[in-house]
C-alpha cells in the first residue's frame, strides 16, 4: 500500500474528470460534438447522450497528461488513467440510458465508481496497486467527486449539484 501513490492517482483522476466540466463551462456548446454522433441504441435511446463529447474526452486526456508528470507518474500513465476513466464514465452513461435516466440525472455510485475503478483495475499490474490501494482511491474519488460537484455548482460552473 502506498498512500502517496494513491493520492497521486486520485489527483489525476480528479483532473481527468473535472476537465470536461471546466471546458464545458468555458466554451458552452461550441465545438462540442457528441461521441455517439447522436446515434440511438436498439432500445431507441441515445447510446451515451449529448453530454459525452469529443471535446470532453480530449480535455480529460490533456489535463491528465499535463498533471501526471508533475506528480512523477508520466504523461502516458496520465493519459491511460484518463482514457480508462472516460471509458468507465461512458459505461455508466450507457447503463443510465438503458435505465431511461436523463442525461446528467443523479445515480449515486454509478456516476462515480466506474470512472475510478476501471482505470485502477486495468492499471493495477503496471502501477503495482494492491486491493487496498484500489478500494481506498476509488472510495476517496467517490467522496471527492460528490463534494467537488457541490462546490462547482455553488460557483455556477455546474448546472446541478451532482
Amino acid at each position: 500500500m502506498s498512500p502517496i501513490l494513491d493520492l497521486k492517482l486520485l489527483l489525476v483522476l480528479m483532473a481527468a474528470n473535472g476537465a470536461p466540466i471546466i471546458v464545458a463551462w468555458l466554451f458552452g456548446r461550441m465545438l462540442d460534438p457528441p461521441l455517439d454522433g447522436g446515434r440511438l441504441f436498439l432500445d431507441g435511446r441515445p447510446l451515451f447522450g449529448p453530454h459525452k463529447t469529443w471535446r470532453g474526452l480530449i480535455a480529460a486526456l490533456l489535463a491528465a497528461a499535463a498533471l501526471a508528470p508533475l506528480l512523477g507518474l508520466g504523461a502516458i500513465t496520465g493519459m491511460l488513467l484518463a482514457l480508462f476513466s472516460m471509458l468507465g464514465d461512458l459505461g455508466s452513461s450507457f447503463v443510465k440510458r438503458r435505465l431511461a435516466l436523463a442525461p446528467s440525472s443523479r445515480a449515486p455510485l454509478l456516476d462515480q465508481l466506474p470512472e475510478a475503478l476501471l482505470p485502477l483495475l486495468l492499471l493495477k499490474p503496471a502501477l503495482g496497486l494492491g486491493w487496498i490501494d484500489i478500494t481506498l482511491t476509488a472510495g476517496l474519488f467517490v467522496l471527492a467527486d460528490i463534494a467537488l460537484s457541490r462546490l462547482l455548482y455553488r460557483l455556477h460552473i455546474r448546472n446541478r449539484p451532482y
